[in-house]
């Protein structure tokens, strides 16, 4: 619908929402490609940081070589 028939005070806030989803359509896409990898690496490293500091204390076995 055009903006000359709907009225100024229509106009004014549908131009105040649609700042409002631009706005958080912008900074969804910024977490997105920024947080989500970063939160990944850092919850990858915090457990495999835990799994091997556990298995460091064991002795692994060694395999001797094939004669």
């Amino acid at each position: 619908m055009s903006y000359r028939l709907v009225g100024a005070e229509s106009y004014e806030s549908r131009n105040a929402v649609g700042i409002g989803v631009a706005s958080g359509m912008i900074a969804a896409t910024g977490l997105r490609i920024f947080f989500v990898p970063a939160l990944h690496v850092l919850v990858r490293r915090i457990f495999t940081g835990a799994r091997a500091d556990a298995t460091a204390s064991q002795p692994r076995a060694v395999a001797e070589p094939a004669e």
